[in-house]
């Protein structure tokens, strides 16, 4: 049994270099695929073809969040945790968006800030954000204004009401 031993040891000393040869090689491999790859797009582009095998393969792009979905996403996170930095506040809706809701990312920094200037928010000079108080005032078709507070209640105004005419 000594001999078989052996013989095993003396296979696996030879293997072991020439496994981590060949692992140095196919990454080397991989790596000049990529390039050639790389070269033939630009040669392609450059040239005005396509690469052979047809049309370039593009994954489907996720859609943008828009300021009114970055909107949204803010006040739910608000309504849940209460007031919020700043930076906090905008991980917590990058992440919602892109992870959760499986929106692209592309712009997110632009749309947070537009939607941060919403009137919906209001913003201490420390950075903290919170829900508004008090939703800002519409005029309704007559001219009255009204308010809706952050408990939700409708208050009018009607002392711009329409003059009547004498």
């Amino acid at each position: 049994m000594n001999a078989v031993k052996e013989a095993l040891e003396a296979i696996e000393r030879q293997l072991t270099p020439i496994d981590a040869q060949c692992a140095e090689l196919k990454a080397r491999l991989a790596e000049l695929q990529q390039t050639k790859e790389q070269l033939e797009a630009a040669r392609a582009a450059l040239n005005g073809t396509q690469k052979p095998g047809g049309k370039a393969k593009r994954k489907a792009a996720k859609p943008c969040a828009r300021k009114n979905d970055v909107i949204a996403a803010c006040k739910d996170i608000l309504s849940e945790n209460g007031p919020l930095s700043k930076d906090d506040l905008e991980g917590l809706v990058a992440s919602r968006l892109g992870d959760d809701q499986n929106f692209s990312l592309s712009g997110f920094t632009l749309r947070f800030k537009e939607a941060l200037q919403s009137e919906l928010f209001h913003v201490e000079p420390d950075g903290v954000v919170s829900i508004a108080r008090s939703i800002p005032t519409a005029a309704t078709p007559d001219r009255s204004t009204a308010a809706v507070s952050a408990s939700g209640q409708l208050a009018v105004d009607e002392s711009h009401s329409r003059r009547r005419s004498h």
